[in-house]
């Protein structure tokens, strides 16, 4: 190592630290290079520090607070724009005592957007290629500015995690998604999934995600 650092002159090392015990979470979002809509916000049930190619996200998030919430819709409307992103990101997260850190963002579709648009009923790829063509801007597709509201709680059935197998060769295929039976639901959109016992599997109105910023 000492010799390395004699080699290198005034080039700087990096030293990481490891945040142990920490909590991973990502969010993908859309971009027009001025504003930002964040299409959904995922908690992993591993620990961070487990690729998250090994790991399950449960869409929306369980036990994050209003406080961290925000904090990673603020930073992803920071990056999404600070890139000067055309359609999609990818940005995920470490939580550790409240305090959000950004182990990565990357500008392109992830493999977790297929199971955003396919729990929100929205065709979110569509949407981003329209909008890297040039031919759509964000605010054509979402009211800018205006986060989901009205919601009621409906229902009172238990909570129940369910998870739908779409590619056998990444555990972040299987997706986990919260019973949306006794969650909160917009007034104005009901779901249009079709209940199976106590259990919603897809296309459930979408309360954590739908958050837009212009610059």
């Amino acid at each position: 190592m000492v010799d390395i650092i004699n080699e290198m002159g005034s080039n700087q090392i990096l030293l990481d630290h490891f945040i142990g015990s920490a909590i991973e979470a990502e969010a993908d979002a859309l971009c027009d290079g001025e504003e930002v809509y964040i299409l959904g916000i995922m908690q992993h049930i591993e620990a961070a520090g487990i690729h998250s190619g090994d790991s399950y996200a449960v869409l929306p998030p369980y036990n994050l607070g209003d406080f961290v919430m925000t904090q990673i819709e603020d930073i992803t409307k920071k990056i999404a724009l600070a890139l000067e992103t055309v359609g999609l990101i990818n940005i995920q997260f470490a939580i550790k005592d409240d305090r959000v850190y950004v182990i990565e963002a990357n500008p392109r579709a992830s493999r977790t957007v297929p199971f955003i648009a396919k729990a929100y009923d929205e065709p979110y790829v569509n949407y981003a290629t329209k909008i890297m063509l040039g031919e759509k801007k964000v605010k054509d597709f979402f009211n800018i500015g205006l986060k989901l509201g009205f919601f009621k709680v409906v229902g009172n059935q238990d909570d129940q995690l369910i998870y739908e197998s779409c590619n056998p060769d990444s555990a972040t295929s299987n997706t986990v998604l919260l019973n949306e039976d006794k969650k909160q639901q917009p007034v104005q959109q009901p779901s249009t999934a079709a209940p199976v016992g106590n259990k919603v599997t897809s296309g459930w109105s979408n309360p954590f995600g739908g958050t837009s910023w212009g610059k």
